[in-house]
């Protein structure tokens, strides 16, 4: 588990991954303030195809801040949100411009 803490480290690890095509996160109890953390480093990752936050306890904000720095990714295919019991269709709908913009997103 990286934790809140862990992923708060990880930007500058990052930062030399640019790249990495997938990274899975599942169960990592990231939560609301790593989310923030890692979405400094989500649009560096001009490679990144696939980004897995199953079960991390992320919620609507997170949503946002996600949506906001995926905006111009054009190879991402795949995000996974499942199991985050604090996502509601409002969160979800942060993506409904991303994927109007002809991002790739499944």
């Amino acid at each position: 588990i990286i934790g809140a803490r862990g992923l708060q480290c990880l930007p500058c690890a990052f930062g030399l991954l640019k790249q990495l095509k997938e990274l899975n996160l599942f169960e990592s109890q990231i939560g609301e303030e790593a989310c923030n953390a890692l979405c400094t480093c989500l649009p560096d990752w001009s490679n990144l195809e696939v980004l897995s936050l199953d079960k991390n306890r992320l919620n609507n904000q997170c949503c946002v801040m996600l949506a906001n720095a995926m905006r111009g990714n054009t190879t991402m295919k795949a995000l996974n949100l499942r199991i985050n019991s604090d996502i509601d269709e409002e969160g979800l709908g942060n993506f409904v411009q991303v994927l109007r913009n002809g991002e790739t997103i499944e």
